[in-house]
């Protein structure tokens, strides 16, 4: 028997995710960051320096300066993480013009503060629009090739990245700046890290029982999950035992025990993490 196969996220439902990833990462810069002369990543620390320089508005530097990388991602990345990429880009900038004076409702002064909150949100919010499967562009998107073609994490590819764009922020605001910046981008990237370990965690599942066609049966009817049975040895015993094994969420653990107890009170069951998967069923990463 097969288990029926899922579908993807809605589009509606992947845009809110975008929207509020946009929201957490403009509250952290211009409610944190900016106004006490430190930068975010990439794209919007450039633009963060642009825009000290020249007054003009944060939003429309960050859009103009995102065209010619989404070419590359065109031809580089797959349409649909393009697709999304932009329409998530255009709401970052958006939202980034409309909160330019939310610092003023907030009003922390702390640079060390400002530094710590504002880069994990930054973070957190960068982390929830990978998790919509897009991205705020700029460097983002060349953090995913990079993800794509070397299996690094995003955030290390990221940071060696902004190295460079941290430093002219250091020339420009002064050296305190650029310490204050490096640790707001270190909590960040670690969050954002953090965030798609969170999102992306799977459980390995292994169950050996004297029933594993009745147990294998109810997991793929009640829970729709594929399982696989591997060939076993009792190694007092010497009999052949089929061993049911299947990937699951961590949520879904507590059901998984309540099924197998169900069928047989005695069945081993042992679980343990498992990082990445890929396949049948699991949903290839969108870059």
């Amino acid at each position: 028997m097969k288990p029926i196969i899922k579908p993807n996220i809605k589009p509606t439902t992947r845009i809110m995710t975008l929207a509020l990833g946009s929201l957490v990462c403009s509250v952290a810069i211009n409610g944190f960051l900016r106004p006490l002369g430190l930068i975010s990543s990439g794209i919007t620390g450039l633009s963060i320096i642009l825009n000290h320089i020249s007054s003009i508005n944060i939003g429309l530097i960050v859009f103009t300066l995102n065209i010619p990388l989404f070419i590359l991602a065109y031809f580089k990345l797959k349409k649909e993480f393009v697709i999304y990429s932009l329409i998530n880009m255009i709401m970052f900038s958006t939202m980034l013009g409309l909160t330019g004076n939310v610092y003023q409702y907030i009003g922390v002064d702390n640079v060390m503060l400002s530094a710590l909150v504002g880069g994990a949100l930054n973070g957190i919010g960068m982390g929830i629009t990978f998790r919509g499967r897009g991205s705020q562009g700029g460097i983002d998107i060349v953090g995913a090739i990079i993800r794509k073609n070397w299996e690094i994490s995003i955030g290390s590819a990221l940071m060696l990245i902004d190295l460079a764009i941290i430093a002219t922020g250091g020339y420009v605001f002064g050296i305190e700046s650029f310490l204050y910046t490096l640790t707001a981008l270190y909590i960040g990237y670690q969050f954002l890290d953090k965030v798609q370990a969170t999102f992306d965690s799977k459980k390995s599942v292994m169950i050996i029982s004297h029933k594993p066609k009745e147990i294998g049966t109810a997991l793929m009817q009640e829970m729709n999950r594929a399982i696989t049975y591997l060939k076993g040895e009792g190694g007092y015993t010497g009999n052949e035992k089929n061993i049911i094994y299947t990937i699951v969420n961590p949520r879904e653990i507590p059901k998984i025990k309540k099924i197998v107890n169900e069928h047989d009170p005695n069945a081993f069951i042992s679980v343990f993490e498992t990082n990445e998967v890929r396949g049948y069923r699991f949903e290839e990463r969108f870059i």
